[in-house]
């Protein structure tokens, strides 16, 4: 599903492909491996044809990354890790790799693609594993190092950054979405708002822009969870003025001084019809 958009614009240049098995020249690059831990939620996303047929089997846990960024920024390898197994996408065994908006990462290897950003501290995105008809789409974030008291080092902070959804609705085909995200975080408090705007569709059968899909917008206030520091979990609602989706998000806090954000949440209305997958993060 994640794979149909990424081969349609690599096809049209829109994204600048390195790839087909190896990822194109890399003489001359130097690459650095990174171990990533976060969390995830997935969903599986039943098809009949190219329509959304339900869901089932959603669920969240602990995500485990490793990437290897070359120097030119690209990502030549990727394992995503979690309790429903592993999803590798390596360029030396015939992933394709390219750049994405939003200065995200796409990578596809057999039937399965992967859209994910990566900032100095941490990383979001989406992956999925398709068996037959059905594919159980990924939303995580994870990061290099958490902030073990963002509080101790700075008593509030604004992000801004970006969002990567799928957002499906039983009966219609799947769309891609991206949007803005900002976060104001009250660390004293243990409190923090987040919010996405300026949401757009892209189609994932011709890549074409959609347009605006401001109803996808999402906002909530998210608070301290558990007896950590870093995590922080709340409800996100879109901006329907009726019938909404909503769901709820997990973010966590990441670098030595709190310098980044990320997060994932599944939204599905009340007749569990329709659902938004989102990633999101941002920088302060």
């Amino acid at each position: 599903m994640i794979k149909k958009i990424l081969i349609f614009i690599f096809s049209l240049t829109l994204l600048t492909s390195c790839g087909g098995g190896g990822g194109g020249n890399t003489s001359g690059l130097s690459f650095t491996t990174s171990q990533y831990a976060g969390t995830y939620n997935s969903i599986d996303i039943n098809m009949s044809g190219s329509s959304v047929a339900s869901y089932s089997n959603q669920s969240s846990g602990n995500l485990s990354l490793t990437s290897t960024r070359r120097s030119d920024g690209l990502i030549s390898y990727a394992k995503f890790s979690t309790a429903a197994g592993d999803q590798t996408f390596d360029t030396n065994n015939g992933a394709t790799i390219a750049t994405f908006t939003k200065g995200a990462i796409g990578l596809t290897s057999n039937n399965d693609g992967a859209l994910f950003r990566l900032d100095t501290y941490s990383g979001y995105g989406m992956w999925e594993i398709t068996t037959g008809n059905t594919s159980r789409v990924f939303v995580g974030q994870s990061g290099t190092s958490l902030t073990s008291n963002p509080a101790a080092v700075v008593s509030s902070a604004s992000y801004t950054g970006y969002a990567l959804g799928l957002l499906t609705e039983v009966g219609y085909a799947p769309i891609f979405t991206t949007a803005d995200f900002s976060a104001t975080a009250n660390f004293s408090s243990g409190s923090m708002s987040v919010s996405t705007s300026n949401t757009r569709g892209v189609s994932l059968s011709t890549g074409n822009d959609l347009g605006s899909y401001s109803a996808d917008n999402i906002s909530g206030t998210l608070s301290k969870s558990g007896s950590n520091n870093y995590t922080y979990t709340g409800t996100v609602t879109s901006n329907y003025a009726s019938n909404s989706i909503s769901g709820t998000a997990t973010l966590q806090v990441y670098g030595p001084s709190a310098e980044s954000v990320a997060g994932s949440a599944i939204l599905t209305r009340g007749d569990g019809t329709r659902n938004h997958a989102l990633s999101f993060g941002g920088t302060r």
